[in-house]
Protein backbone atom coordinates (compact mmCIF):
# COMPACT_ATOMS: atom_id res chain seq x y z
CA UNK A 1 0.00 0.00 0.00
CA UNK A 2 2.79 2.45 0.94
CA UNK A 3 4.63 1.71 -2.30
CA UNK A 4 1.46 2.23 -4.35
CA UNK A 5 0.74 5.53 -2.60
CA UNK A 6 4.26 6.81 -3.27
CA UNK A 7 4.08 5.70 -6.89
CA UNK A 8 0.73 7.40 -7.37
CA UNK A 9 2.23 10.74 -6.23
CA UNK A 10 5.71 10.27 -7.75
CA UNK A 11 5.68 13.36 -9.99
CA UNK A 12 4.58 15.68 -7.19
CA UNK A 13 7.25 14.19 -4.95
CA UNK A 14 9.84 14.73 -7.67
CA UNK A 15 8.83 18.38 -8.13
CA UNK A 16 9.00 19.01 -4.37
CA UNK A 17 12.35 17.24 -4.18
CA UNK A 18 13.76 19.54 -6.88
CA UNK A 19 12.62 22.57 -4.88
CA UNK A 20 14.33 21.09 -1.83
CA UNK A 21 17.50 20.54 -3.88
CA UNK A 22 17.54 24.18 -5.02
CA UNK A 23 16.96 25.40 -1.44
CA UNK A 24 19.74 23.14 -0.16
CA UNK A 25 22.04 24.40 -2.96
CA UNK A 26 21.43 28.00 -1.88
CA UNK A 27 22.29 26.86 1.64
CA UNK A 28 25.70 25.70 0.48
CA UNK A 29 26.20 28.82 -1.67
CA UNK A 30 25.54 31.10 1.31
CA UNK A 31 27.92 29.06 3.45
CA UNK A 32 30.70 29.35 0.87
CA UNK A 33 29.94 33.01 0.15
CA UNK A 34 30.02 34.02 3.81
CA UNK A 35 33.24 32.04 4.33
CA UNK A 36 34.83 33.79 1.34
CA UNK A 37 33.89 37.20 2.71
CA UNK A 38 35.30 36.30 6.12
CA UNK A 39 38.61 35.06 4.64
CA UNK A 40 39.37 38.22 2.63
CA UNK A 41 42.35 40.10 3.99
CA UNK A 42 40.80 43.50 3.42
CA UNK A 43 37.35 43.80 4.83
CA UNK A 44 34.82 44.49 2.11
CA UNK A 45 32.33 47.31 2.68
CA UNK A 46 29.13 46.05 4.20
CA UNK A 47 26.93 47.16 1.32
CA UNK A 48 29.05 45.29 -1.22
CA UNK A 49 28.24 41.83 0.14
CA UNK A 50 25.20 42.25 2.42
CA UNK A 51 22.54 42.66 -0.36
CA UNK A 52 23.75 39.44 -2.06
CA UNK A 53 23.78 37.58 1.24
CA UNK A 54 20.39 38.95 2.35
CA UNK A 55 18.86 38.15 -1.04
CA UNK A 56 20.22 34.61 -0.86
CA UNK A 57 18.81 34.17 2.67
CA UNK A 58 15.39 35.44 1.59
CA UNK A 59 15.36 33.20 -1.50
CA UNK A 60 16.42 30.19 0.59
CA UNK A 61 13.65 30.93 3.10
CA UNK A 62 10.98 31.24 0.41
CA UNK A 63 12.07 28.14 -1.50
CA UNK A 64 12.46 26.08 1.70
CA UNK A 65 9.06 27.23 2.96
CA UNK A 66 7.39 26.52 -0.39
CA UNK A 67 9.03 23.10 -0.70
CA UNK A 68 8.14 22.08 2.86
CA UNK A 69 4.55 23.36 2.62
CA UNK A 70 4.07 21.47 -0.64
CA UNK A 71 5.58 18.33 0.86
CA UNK A 72 3.48 18.60 4.03
CA UNK A 73 0.34 19.12 1.92
CA UNK A 74 1.34 16.14 -0.22
CA UNK A 75 2.13 14.03 2.88
CA UNK A 76 -1.28 14.79 4.43
CA UNK A 77 -2.96 13.98 1.13
CA UNK A 78 -1.09 10.66 0.88
CA UNK A 79 -1.95 9.79 4.50
CA UNK A 80 -5.66 10.45 3.84
CA UNK A 81 -5.47 8.41 0.65
CA UNK A 82 -3.76 5.58 2.51
CA UNK A 83 -6.41 5.56 5.24
CA UNK A 84 -9.19 5.62 2.67
CA UNK A 85 -7.59 2.76 0.74
CA UNK A 86 -7.14 0.70 3.90
CA UNK A 87 -10.76 1.18 4.99
CA UNK A 88 -12.01 0.32 1.49
CA UNK A 89 -9.85 -2.80 1.43
CA UNK A 90 -11.12 -3.98 4.82
CA UNK A 91 -14.72 -3.44 3.71
CA UNK A 92 -14.02 -5.30 0.46
CA UNK A 93 -12.22 -8.22 2.12
CA UNK A 94 -14.18 -11.41 2.58
CA UNK A 95 -15.69 -11.81 6.00
CA UNK A 96 -14.10 -15.22 6.58
CA UNK A 97 -10.64 -13.72 5.98
CA UNK A 98 -11.31 -10.88 8.44
CA UNK A 99 -12.61 -13.41 10.94
CA UNK A 100 -9.35 -15.38 10.68
CA UNK A 101 -7.21 -12.24 10.92
CA UNK A 102 -8.88 -11.32 14.21
CA UNK A 103 -9.88 -8.02 15.75
CA UNK A 104 -6.47 -7.55 17.38
CA UNK A 105 -4.53 -7.51 14.09
CA UNK A 106 -7.11 -5.31 12.36
CA UNK A 107 -7.24 -2.84 15.24
CA UNK A 108 -3.43 -2.66 15.35
CA UNK A 109 -3.46 -1.93 11.62
CA UNK A 110 -6.07 0.83 11.85
CA UNK A 111 -4.37 2.50 14.82
CA UNK A 112 -0.63 1.79 15.16
CA UNK A 113 0.19 0.94 11.55
CA UNK A 114 -1.70 3.87 10.07
CA UNK A 115 -0.14 6.17 12.71
CA UNK A 116 3.36 4.86 11.93
CA UNK A 117 2.92 5.20 8.18
CA UNK A 118 1.45 8.67 8.71
CA UNK A 119 4.43 9.68 10.84
CA UNK A 120 6.77 8.38 8.15
CA UNK A 121 4.89 10.38 5.50
CA UNK A 122 4.92 13.59 7.55
CA UNK A 123 8.65 13.16 8.33
CA UNK A 124 9.46 12.65 4.66
CA UNK A 125 9.55 16.38 3.67
CA UNK A 126 12.26 17.35 6.16
CA UNK A 127 14.03 14.04 5.52
CA UNK A 128 14.29 14.85 1.80
CA UNK A 129 15.47 18.41 2.48
CA UNK A 130 18.16 17.34 4.95
CA UNK A 131 19.29 14.38 2.85
CA UNK A 132 19.80 16.68 -0.14
CA UNK A 133 21.68 19.13 2.10
CA UNK A 134 24.06 16.32 3.10
CA UNK A 135 24.63 15.33 -0.54
CA UNK A 136 25.36 18.92 -1.55
CA UNK A 137 27.66 19.37 1.44
CA UNK A 138 29.61 16.29 0.36
CA UNK A 139 29.82 17.75 -3.13
CA UNK A 140 31.09 21.00 -1.63
CA UNK A 141 33.81 19.09 0.25
CA UNK A 142 34.88 17.45 -3.02
CA UNK A 143 35.03 20.91 -4.58
CA UNK A 144 37.26 22.16 -1.74
CA UNK A 145 39.67 19.22 -1.88
CA UNK A 146 39.12 15.85 -3.53
CA UNK A 147 42.15 14.34 -1.76
CA UNK A 148 40.94 15.35 1.71
CA UNK A 149 37.43 14.19 0.85
CA UNK A 150 38.64 10.63 0.14
CA UNK A 151 39.87 10.23 3.72
CA UNK A 152 36.82 11.88 5.24
CA UNK A 153 34.40 9.86 3.11
CA UNK A 154 36.15 6.59 4.00
CA UNK A 155 35.62 7.34 7.69
CA UNK A 156 32.03 8.47 7.02
CA UNK A 157 31.27 5.26 5.11
CA UNK A 158 32.54 3.09 7.98
CA UNK A 159 30.39 5.06 10.39
CA UNK A 160 27.27 4.79 8.20
CA UNK A 161 27.70 1.02 7.78
CA UNK A 162 28.04 0.51 11.54
CA UNK A 163 25.06 2.80 12.19
CA UNK A 164 22.88 0.86 9.73
CA UNK A 165 23.91 -2.48 11.26
CA UNK A 166 23.01 -1.28 14.75
CA UNK A 167 19.75 0.29 13.56
CA UNK A 168 18.73 -2.89 11.72
CA UNK A 169 19.19 -4.82 14.92
CA UNK A 170 16.76 -2.41 16.54
CA UNK A 171 14.32 -2.90 13.66
CA UNK A 172 14.21 -6.63 14.34
CA UNK A 173 12.99 -5.89 17.84
CA UNK A 174 10.39 -3.46 16.47
CA UNK A 175 9.05 -6.16 14.15
CA UNK A 176 8.75 -8.38 17.20
CA UNK A 177 7.03 -5.50 19.03
CA UNK A 178 4.57 -5.12 16.15
CA UNK A 179 3.68 -8.84 16.28
CA UNK A 180 3.13 -8.67 20.04
CA UNK A 181 0.85 -5.65 19.61
CA UNK A 182 -1.75 -7.87 17.88
CA UNK A 183 -1.90 -10.11 20.94
CA UNK A 184 -2.09 -7.08 23.24
CA UNK A 185 -5.08 -5.66 21.35
CA UNK A 186 -6.76 -9.07 21.40
CA UNK A 187 -6.38 -9.06 25.20
CA UNK A 188 -7.87 -5.56 25.37
CA UNK A 189 -10.90 -6.81 23.43
CA UNK A 190 -11.21 -9.71 25.87
CA UNK A 191 -11.00 -7.30 28.82
CA UNK A 192 -13.86 -5.13 27.53
CA UNK A 193 -16.03 -7.88 26.04
CA UNK A 194 -15.63 -10.02 29.16
CA UNK A 195 -15.96 -7.17 31.66
CA UNK A 196 -19.01 -8.72 33.38
CA UNK A 197 -17.41 -12.14 33.80
CA UNK A 198 -14.14 -10.63 35.01
CA UNK A 199 -15.94 -8.42 37.53
CA UNK A 200 -17.88 -11.37 38.96
CA UNK A 201 -15.26 -14.14 38.93
CA UNK A 202 -12.28 -13.16 41.04
CA UNK A 203 -10.21 -16.19 40.04
CA UNK A 204 -10.85 -15.56 36.35
CA UNK A 205 -9.94 -11.90 36.83
CA UNK A 206 -6.66 -12.73 38.55
CA UNK A 207 -5.80 -15.38 35.95
CA UNK A 208 -6.51 -12.96 33.10
CA UNK A 209 -4.46 -10.24 34.79
CA UNK A 210 -1.47 -12.34 35.82
CA UNK A 211 -1.32 -14.91 33.01
CA UNK A 212 -2.57 -13.03 29.97
CA UNK A 213 -2.62 -9.23 29.85
CA UNK A 214 0.32 -8.44 32.18
CA UNK A 215 2.68 -10.87 30.38
CA UNK A 216 1.54 -9.29 27.11
CA UNK A 217 2.42 -5.83 28.46
CA UNK A 218 5.76 -7.15 29.72
CA UNK A 219 6.65 -8.64 26.34
CA UNK A 220 5.80 -5.33 24.65
CA UNK A 221 8.00 -3.46 27.13
CA UNK A 222 10.97 -5.78 26.55
CA UNK A 223 10.75 -5.57 22.76
CA UNK A 224 10.31 -1.79 22.79
CA UNK A 225 13.14 -1.33 25.31
CA UNK A 226 15.60 -3.35 23.22
CA UNK A 227 14.64 -1.43 20.09
CA UNK A 228 15.15 1.92 21.82
CA UNK A 229 18.51 0.78 23.22
CA UNK A 230 19.82 -0.11 19.77
CA UNK A 231 18.45 3.05 18.20
CA UNK A 232 19.98 5.24 20.89
CA UNK A 233 23.33 3.48 20.42
CA UNK A 234 23.15 4.14 16.67
CA UNK A 235 22.21 7.82 17.18
CA UNK A 236 24.96 8.47 19.71
CA UNK A 237 27.50 6.53 17.66
CA UNK A 238 26.70 8.75 14.67
CA UNK A 239 27.33 11.92 16.68
CA UNK A 240 30.63 10.55 18.03
CA UNK A 241 31.74 9.47 14.60
CA UNK A 242 31.09 12.91 13.15
CA UNK A 243 33.56 14.34 15.63
CA UNK A 244 36.06 11.60 14.73
CA UNK A 245 35.57 12.45 11.05
CA UNK A 246 36.01 16.14 11.86
CA UNK A 247 39.37 15.39 13.54
CA UNK A 248 40.49 13.30 10.56
CA UNK A 249 39.50 16.15 8.20
CA UNK A 250 41.55 18.68 10.20
CA UNK A 251 44.64 16.46 10.11
CA UNK A 252 44.28 15.60 6.43
CA UNK A 253 43.60 19.15 5.19
CA UNK A 254 46.84 20.28 6.80
CA UNK A 255 48.87 17.62 5.03
CA UNK A 256 47.40 17.40 1.49
CA UNK A 257 49.55 18.83 -1.28
CA UNK A 258 46.80 20.99 -2.76
CA UNK A 259 45.90 22.53 0.55
CA UNK A 260 45.24 26.25 0.33
CA UNK A 261 44.93 28.86 2.99
CA UNK A 262 41.74 28.42 4.91
CA UNK A 263 41.06 24.88 3.62
CA UNK A 264 41.04 23.48 7.13
CA UNK A 265 38.60 26.13 8.29
CA UNK A 266 36.39 25.56 5.22
CA UNK A 267 36.23 21.82 5.95
CA UNK A 268 35.58 22.51 9.61
CA UNK A 269 32.66 24.85 8.85
CA UNK A 270 31.14 22.56 6.20
CA UNK A 271 31.29 19.45 8.36
CA UNK A 272 29.96 21.32 11.38
CA UNK A 273 27.08 22.57 9.24
CA UNK A 274 26.44 19.01 8.06
CA UNK A 275 26.05 17.60 11.58
CA UNK A 276 22.53 19.07 11.87
CA UNK A 277 21.12 17.42 8.71
CA UNK A 278 22.86 14.13 9.52
CA UNK A 279 21.41 14.12 13.03
CA UNK A 280 17.93 14.76 11.64
CA UNK A 281 18.23 12.06 8.96
CA UNK A 282 19.31 9.48 11.55
CA UNK A 283 16.37 10.38 13.82
CA UNK A 284 13.94 10.42 10.88
CA UNK A 285 15.24 7.04 9.75
CA UNK A 286 13.69 5.59 12.92
CA UNK A 287 10.23 6.86 11.94
CA UNK A 288 10.66 5.71 8.35
CA UNK A 289 11.79 2.25 9.51
CA UNK A 290 8.67 1.94 11.67
CA UNK A 291 6.56 3.00 8.68
CA UNK A 292 8.15 0.27 6.55
CA UNK A 293 7.55 -2.37 9.24
CA UNK A 294 3.91 -1.26 9.47
CA UNK A 295 3.60 -1.34 5.68
CA UNK A 296 4.81 -4.96 5.71
CA UNK A 297 2.31 -5.79 8.48
CA UNK A 298 -0.54 -4.32 6.42
CA UNK A 299 0.64 -6.23 3.36
CA UNK A 300 0.72 -9.46 5.39
CA UNK A 301 -3.02 -9.11 6.05
CA UNK A 302 -3.59 -9.71 2.32
CA UNK A 303 -6.63 -7.47 2.16
CA UNK A 304 -8.67 -7.58 -1.02
CA UNK A 305 -8.61 -4.84 -3.62
CA UNK A 306 -12.10 -3.29 -3.95
CA UNK A 307 -13.77 -4.38 -7.20
CA UNK A 308 -17.40 -3.97 -6.21
CA UNK A 309 -19.62 -3.08 -9.18
CA UNK A 310 -21.47 0.26 -9.00
CA UNK A 311 -24.91 0.34 -7.41
CA UNK A 312 -27.51 -0.40 -10.04
CA UNK A 313 -25.18 -2.49 -12.20
CA UNK A 314 -26.97 -5.30 -14.07
CA UNK A 315 -26.83 -8.71 -12.40
CA UNK A 316 -27.19 -12.19 -13.84
CA UNK A 317 -29.30 -13.23 -10.84
CA UNK A 318 -32.88 -13.45 -12.15
CA UNK A 319 -35.35 -11.18 -10.35
CA UNK A 320 -38.12 -13.76 -10.67
CA UNK A 321 -36.14 -16.56 -9.04
CA UNK A 322 -38.19 -19.25 -7.35
CA UNK A 323 -35.58 -21.33 -5.55
CA UNK A 324 -32.13 -21.24 -3.96
CA UNK A 325 -30.35 -24.55 -4.41
CA UNK A 326 -27.50 -25.93 -2.33
CA UNK A 327 -25.91 -28.74 -4.33
CA UNK A 328 -23.35 -30.71 -2.27
CA UNK A 329 -22.05 -27.52 -0.65
CA UNK A 330 -19.14 -28.04 1.73
CA UNK A 331 -16.89 -25.82 3.84
CA UNK A 332 -14.07 -26.36 6.32
CA UNK A 333 -13.00 -23.92 9.00
CA UNK A 334 -9.27 -24.17 9.61
CA UNK A 335 -8.08 -25.01 13.12
CA UNK A 336 -4.69 -25.32 14.75
CA UNK A 337 -4.86 -29.05 13.97
CA UNK A 338 -7.05 -31.42 11.97
CA UNK A 339 -8.98 -32.32 15.12
CA UNK A 340 -9.83 -28.66 15.72
CA UNK A 341 -11.09 -28.06 12.17
CA UNK A 342 -14.83 -28.09 11.52
CA UNK A 343 -16.13 -29.79 8.40
CA UNK A 344 -19.52 -28.74 7.07
CA UNK A 345 -21.39 -30.75 4.48
CA UNK A 346 -21.72 -31.77 1.80
CA UNK A 347 -25.25 -30.40 2.06
CA UNK A 348 -27.95 -30.38 -0.60
CA UNK A 349 -31.07 -28.32 0.06
CA UNK A 350 -33.62 -26.31 -1.90
CA UNK A 351 -35.11 -23.17 -0.31
CA UNK A 352 -38.34 -22.07 -1.97
CA UNK A 353 -39.19 -18.43 -2.39
CA UNK A 354 -41.70 -17.20 0.19
CA UNK A 355 -41.35 -20.11 2.61
CA UNK A 356 -40.56 -19.97 6.31
CA UNK A 357 -37.70 -22.36 7.02
CA UNK A 358 -36.59 -23.11 10.57
CA UNK A 359 -33.01 -24.31 11.14
CA UNK A 360 -32.21 -26.16 14.34
CA UNK A 361 -29.54 -28.34 15.91
CA UNK A 362 -27.27 -28.47 18.92
CA UNK A 363 -24.24 -26.33 19.64
CA UNK A 364 -21.54 -26.91 17.02
CA UNK A 365 -23.98 -28.64 14.70
CA UNK A 366 -23.33 -26.29 11.77
CA UNK A 367 -26.36 -23.99 11.96
CA UNK A 368 -24.36 -20.76 11.98
CA UNK A 369 -21.96 -22.03 9.31
CA UNK A 370 -24.97 -22.85 7.12
CA UNK A 371 -26.33 -19.35 7.71
CA UNK A 372 -23.03 -17.68 6.77
CA UNK A 373 -22.71 -19.83 3.66
CA UNK A 374 -26.29 -19.06 2.70
CA UNK A 375 -25.92 -15.29 2.92
CA UNK A 376 -22.48 -15.30 1.27
CA UNK A 377 -20.26 -14.43 4.26
CA UNK A 378 -18.44 -17.73 3.80
CA UNK A 379 -17.48 -18.86 0.30
CA UNK A 380 -18.20 -22.51 -0.40
CA UNK A 381 -15.17 -24.74 -0.89
CA UNK A 382 -17.11 -27.44 -2.68
CA UNK A 383 -20.42 -27.84 -4.47
CA UNK A 384 -22.62 -25.19 -6.06
CA UNK A 385 -25.14 -22.54 -5.00
CA UNK A 386 -27.75 -21.53 -7.57
CA UNK A 387 -30.44 -18.86 -7.52
CA UNK A 388 -33.22 -19.47 -10.01
CA UNK A 389 -30.94 -21.93 -11.79
CA UNK A 390 -28.13 -19.32 -12.08
CA UNK A 391 -24.79 -20.46 -10.60
CA UNK A 392 -23.37 -17.95 -8.11
CA UNK A 393 -19.76 -17.36 -9.11
CA UNK A 394 -17.04 -14.99 -7.87
CA UNK A 395 -18.29 -11.94 -9.78
CA UNK A 396 -21.84 -12.31 -8.43
CA UNK A 397 -21.05 -12.42 -4.71
CA UNK A 398 -21.98 -8.79 -4.03
CA UNK A 399 -25.30 -9.05 -5.91
CA UNK A 400 -26.03 -12.36 -4.16
CA UNK A 401 -25.38 -10.99 -0.67
CA UNK A 402 -27.67 -8.03 -1.40
CA UNK A 403 -30.61 -10.47 -1.53
CA UNK A 404 -30.40 -10.90 2.23
CA UNK A 405 -31.33 -8.99 5.34
CA UNK A 406 -29.92 -10.42 8.56
CA UNK A 407 -29.82 -10.21 12.33
CA UNK A 408 -27.08 -12.50 13.62
CA UNK A 409 -26.70 -13.49 17.25
CA UNK A 410 -23.57 -11.28 17.39
CA UNK A 411 -25.17 -8.45 15.44
CA UNK A 412 -23.98 -4.83 15.44
CA UNK A 413 -26.53 -2.06 16.01
CA UNK A 414 -25.83 0.99 13.84
CA UNK A 415 -27.04 4.45 14.85
CA UNK A 416 -29.02 5.16 11.67
CA UNK A 417 -32.00 3.67 9.86
CA UNK A 418 -31.81 3.21 6.08
CA UNK A 419 -34.52 2.34 3.59
CA UNK A 420 -34.26 -0.18 0.75
CA UNK A 421 -32.35 2.38 -1.38
CA UNK A 422 -29.76 2.95 1.34
CA UNK A 423 -31.15 6.39 2.16
CA UNK A 424 -31.84 7.67 5.71
CA UNK A 425 -35.48 7.30 6.64
CA UNK A 426 -37.77 8.75 9.30
CA UNK A 427 -41.12 7.98 7.70
CA UNK A 428 -44.36 6.60 9.01
CA UNK A 429 -43.09 3.04 8.59
CA UNK A 430 -40.36 3.74 11.15
CA UNK A 431 -42.78 5.26 13.66
CA UNK A 432 -45.13 2.32 13.20
CA UNK A 433 -42.26 -0.15 13.57
CA UNK A 434 -40.98 1.46 16.77
CA UNK A 435 -44.49 1.36 18.23
CA UNK A 436 -45.03 -2.24 17.18
CA UNK A 437 -41.77 -3.33 18.80
CA UNK A 438 -42.42 -1.42 22.03
CA UNK A 439 -39.71 1.16 21.42
CA UNK A 440 -41.73 4.29 20.67
CA UNK A 441 -41.16 5.68 24.18
CA UNK A 442 -37.49 4.61 24.20
CA UNK A 443 -36.11 5.81 20.87
CA UNK A 444 -36.73 8.79 18.62
CA UNK A 445 -35.37 9.37 15.14
CA UNK A 446 -34.39 12.65 13.50
CA UNK A 447 -35.05 13.68 9.92
CA UNK A 448 -31.65 12.36 8.83
CA UNK A 449 -32.53 8.86 10.00
CA UNK A 450 -30.34 8.86 13.12
CA UNK A 451 -31.49 7.23 16.34
CA UNK A 452 -31.60 9.24 19.54
CA UNK A 453 -29.94 6.38 21.45
CA UNK A 454 -28.78 2.79 21.16
CA UNK A 455 -28.13 2.44 24.90
CA UNK A 456 -30.93 -0.03 25.50
CA UNK A 457 -31.38 -3.46 27.02
CA UNK A 458 -30.20 -6.45 25.00
CA UNK A 459 -33.75 -7.40 24.02
CA UNK A 460 -34.62 -3.82 22.99
CA UNK A 461 -31.42 -3.50 20.96
CA UNK A 462 -32.26 -6.71 19.13
CA UNK A 463 -35.75 -5.41 18.34
CA UNK A 464 -34.19 -2.26 16.95
CA UNK A 465 -31.79 -4.39 14.86
CA UNK A 466 -34.82 -6.26 13.52
CA UNK A 467 -36.42 -2.97 12.49
CA UNK A 468 -33.19 -1.84 10.81
CA UNK A 469 -33.09 -5.05 8.79
CA UNK A 470 -36.81 -5.00 7.97
CA UNK A 471 -36.61 -1.46 6.56
CA UNK A 472 -34.06 -2.71 4.04
CA UNK A 473 -36.90 -4.56 2.28
CA UNK A 474 -34.74 -7.53 1.28
CA UNK A 475 -36.36 -10.50 -0.42
CA UNK A 476 -34.75 -12.98 2.01
CA UNK A 477 -34.23 -12.67 5.77
CA UNK A 478 -32.08 -14.72 8.11
CA UNK A 479 -32.57 -14.38 11.87
CA UNK A 480 -30.07 -16.16 14.11
CA UNK A 481 -31.54 -16.91 17.56
CA UNK A 482 -33.35 -13.56 17.44
CA UNK A 483 -35.89 -14.47 20.12
CA UNK A 484 -33.29 -15.74 22.61
CA UNK A 485 -33.09 -12.35 24.40
CA UNK A 486 -36.81 -11.49 24.28
CA UNK A 487 -39.38 -11.72 27.03
CA UNK A 488 -42.30 -14.16 26.49
CA UNK A 489 -44.53 -11.45 25.02
CA UNK A 490 -42.14 -10.32 22.28
CA UNK A 491 -40.96 -13.89 21.64
CA UNK A 492 -44.56 -14.84 20.94
CA UNK A 493 -45.07 -11.63 18.95
CA UNK A 494 -42.06 -12.47 16.79
CA UNK A 495 -43.17 -15.98 15.87
CA UNK A 496 -46.93 -15.42 15.65
CA UNK A 497 -47.21 -11.92 14.24
CA UNK A 498 -43.97 -10.45 12.84
CA UNK A 499 -42.81 -13.50 10.87
CA UNK A 500 -46.24 -14.18 9.33
CA UNK A 501 -46.51 -10.49 8.42
CA UNK A 502 -43.15 -10.63 6.66
CA UNK A 503 -44.15 -13.82 4.90
CA UNK A 504 -47.36 -12.20 3.64
CA UNK A 505 -45.13 -9.45 2.20
CA UNK A 506 -43.49 -12.14 0.08
CA UNK A 507 -40.32 -12.50 2.15
CA UNK A 508 -38.39 -15.74 2.37
CA UNK A 509 -37.55 -16.42 6.01
CA UNK A 510 -34.75 -18.57 7.45
CA UNK A 511 -34.96 -18.75 11.25
CA UNK A 512 -32.16 -20.34 13.27
CA UNK A 513 -33.86 -21.25 16.51
CA UNK A 514 -34.12 -23.61 19.48
CA UNK A 515 -37.72 -22.57 20.27
CA UNK A 516 -39.24 -25.98 19.52
CA UNK A 517 -42.70 -24.96 20.76
CA UNK A 518 -42.97 -22.75 17.65
CA UNK A 519 -41.62 -25.25 15.13
CA UNK A 520 -45.14 -26.13 13.96
CA UNK A 521 -45.45 -22.60 12.55
CA UNK A 522 -42.66 -23.26 10.02
CA UNK A 523 -43.30 -24.52 6.52
CA UNK A 524 -40.28 -26.79 6.90
CA UNK A 525 -37.58 -27.56 9.46
CA UNK A 526 -33.94 -28.45 8.81
CA UNK A 527 -31.93 -30.09 11.53
CA UNK A 528 -28.11 -30.14 11.53
CA UNK A 529 -25.76 -32.34 13.50
CA UNK A 530 -21.94 -32.35 13.31
CA UNK A 531 -22.02 -30.31 10.11
CA UNK A 532 -24.48 -32.64 8.38
CA UNK A 533 -28.10 -32.03 7.39
CA UNK A 534 -29.85 -34.96 9.06
CA UNK A 535 -33.53 -34.00 8.70
CA UNK A 536 -35.74 -31.92 6.44
CA UNK A 537 -39.47 -32.07 7.07
CA UNK A 538 -42.70 -30.27 7.80
CA UNK A 539 -42.74 -27.96 10.77
CA UNK A 540 -45.17 -30.06 12.80
CA UNK A 541 -43.29 -33.29 12.12
CA UNK A 542 -40.12 -32.74 14.14
CA UNK A 543 -41.53 -31.53 17.47
CA UNK A 544 -45.29 -31.36 18.11
CA UNK A 545 -46.53 -28.11 19.71
CA UNK A 546 -47.46 -28.08 23.34
CA UNK A 547 -51.14 -27.65 24.23
CA UNK A 548 -52.07 -24.04 23.88
CA UNK A 549 -50.16 -23.85 20.56
CA UNK A 550 -47.29 -21.91 22.00
CA UNK A 551 -49.40 -19.49 24.06
CA UNK A 552 -47.40 -18.73 27.21
CA UNK A 553 -50.44 -18.74 29.52
CA UNK A 554 -51.78 -22.01 28.14
CA UNK A 555 -48.35 -23.64 28.33
CA UNK A 556 -47.99 -22.57 31.95
CA UNK A 557 -51.42 -24.07 32.72
CA UNK A 558 -50.45 -27.30 30.98
CA UNK A 559 -47.20 -27.61 32.93
CA UNK A 560 -49.08 -26.93 36.18
CA UNK A 561 -51.55 -29.68 35.33
CA UNK A 562 -48.70 -32.09 34.63
CA UNK A 563 -47.10 -31.31 38.00
CA UNK A 564 -50.41 -31.75 39.84
CA UNK A 565 -51.06 -35.10 38.15
CA UNK A 566 -47.59 -36.23 39.15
Amino acid sequence: MLRNTLYEHRWRLLACSLLCAVAAGINIFLLDYLHEVAQQADARPLMQWLPTYAGGVLLMFLLSLLANLLLVFLACRMVARMRETLVRQILATRYAHLERAGKGALLATLTDDVANMSEGMVTAPQFIFNALSIVLCLGYLVYLSAAAFVYFFAMLLIGVVLTVLIANRGNLYYERYRELKDKYYANLHAMFDGAKELAINRHRRQHFLQREILPSIGDLKSAELMREIYWNISENWTRIFLFIGLGVAVVVTRSVTDASAGLTMSYFIAITFMTGPIDFVINAFSSISKALVSARAVSALKLDVPNEPPVGSPSSIPEDWREIDFDNVSYTTAGASEDESFHFGPVSLTIRRGEMLFVTGGNGSGKSTFGKLLVGLYQRQGGEIRVGGQLIEAGEEVAYRSLFGTVFSDYYLFSSLLDHRGQPTDGAQVVSGLDRLGLADKVQIDRNGYLSTTSLSQGQRKRLALLQSWLGDSPIYLFDEWAADQDPHFRDEFYRDILPTMQRQGKTLIIISHDDRYFHLADRICKFELGKLIHVGLGAALTPPLPGDGNPTAMHANKTAQLESA
